[in-house]
């Protein structure tokens, strides 16, 4: 390492320039961070007030060249699916890159802690994108086709040794056969624990589609394959349907987990469960452990460790905003609902619309905070 260099600006902050690019440095794993050190220059800020979040960061050194970004450790993005729902493995498809963008995948993320895998869009394909907490579940092997893409790993829990399938079914009927028969293939010559999900683009029987033909063929199809692949299609709670039209008269439920029968023995409280739509004619899902932690003292001393701390930075308006939020998200559940049934009016619609702009814009103010 050579010599670091120091420079004390006119307000008081003190530059600390370290050259660690020596032969003894500690190599780097995650596919991520090397990608980034290849394009830009990574500064490590410590010892900062508390009040100091990532946008007053990149006020700071802003003026001092060229910033791509700026994050503060601990004060992770609530933007980020990682963030809100505790997510260790995110599965996104149609991602529409035709190339790989990594503060695309930071941001969805919502900090610099995954590993990744990408099948990227090609014509019609459009593209997918597999993260995952590394610390949590540790990667062996990929397998990448346009349609799917596949990744062996660990996790460091009782579940051990699982392969993840990120799948995206194609329109065409006959390009869907040959995927179902791909992916069985695989699992056949693949003896293990699997978790499979993704936008399947099929529906299981007549009740699952709405608005639109259902074709009983393709559903035996696809049950057949879930059958000889030994798979488990898990109850799905929350909304019944996971995809609505630009018109909101056709609704299907495309989008599913199913896992091995193993995983299920290892897991028997795992659920599915649907989450709000927001823009995305999609409903994201999320798979999940129905856990209930039990009052400790241990949990009771970390509250009031908690307190002051969430006393101070919890605001009126901060809390106005939130209590708003959640009034949109109970209203647009409502016509969700009344969508699903087949009740919704015109003016249902246009009412759906306004609250998801409001919705936007608050969160366009959160993110504010953050940026």
């Amino acid at each position: 390492m050579g010599k670091p260099v120091t420079n004390t600006n006119s307000s008081g902050w003190t530059w600390i320039f370290r050259n660690n690019k020596s032969s003894s440095s500690k190599p780097i794993h995650n596919q991520f961070q090397r990608d980034l050190e290849k394009i830009a220059t990574s500064f490590y800020v410590t010892s900062f007030h508390d009040s100091i979040y990532s946008r007053g960061l990149w006020n700071i050194c802003s003026p001092y060249g060229r910033l791509v970004d700026a994050s503060v450790s601990n004060k992770r993005s609530k933007g980020g699916l990682y963030f809100k729902h505790n997510v260790h493995f995110l599965g996104i498809q149609e991602s529409k890159m035709t190339k790989l963008e990594l503060f695309c995948l930071k941001s969805m993320w919502g900090n610099y802690s995954f590993d990744y895998a990408c099948s990227q869009a090609r014509g019609r394909s459009s593209g997918l994108i597999s993260m995952w907490d590394p610390n949590l579940f540790v990667k062996e092997h990929i397998w990448c086709d346009e349609a799917f893409n596949i990744v062996k790993g660990r996790w460091r829990n009782k579940i051990g040794d699982c392969y993840k399938i990120n799948l995206y079914g194609p329109y065409d009927p006959l390009a869907k056969i040959s995927l179902w028969n791909k992916v069985l293939d695989f699992i056949q010559s693949h003896i293990g624990k699997y978790v499979l999900f993704g936008d399947m683009n099929e529906v299981r029987s007549a009740h699952e589609r709405y608005g639109s033909l259902f074709s009983r063929n393709e559903a035996e199809v696809f049950n057949l394959f879930i059958k000889n692949s030994g798979l488990i299609d898990l109850p799905m709670g929350g909304h019944s349907f996971t995809w609505i039209n630009k018109t909101r008269m056709k609704i299907s439920k495309l989008d599913r987990f199913l896992i091995s029968e193993d995983v299920l023995s290892l897991l028997p409280d795992i659920l599915v469960t649907s989450l709000d739509r927001m823009w995305s004619d999609h409903t994201p899902i999320l798979l999940h452990c129905n856990k209930v932690i039990s009052e400790s003292f241990f949990l009771i001393k970390k509250l009031k460790e908690l307190k002051p701390k969430i006393k101070q930075w919890v605001v009126a308006k901060k809390r106005n905003e939130d209590t708003r939020k959640k009034d949109l998200m109970k209203d647009l559940r409502i016509l969700d609902d009344k969508i699903e049934a087949g009740l919704a009016s015109n003016d249902d619609h246009d009412k759906r619309i306004k609250i998801l702009q409001e919705a936007q814009n608050l969160a366009n103010l959160e993110d504010m905070d953050t940026i």
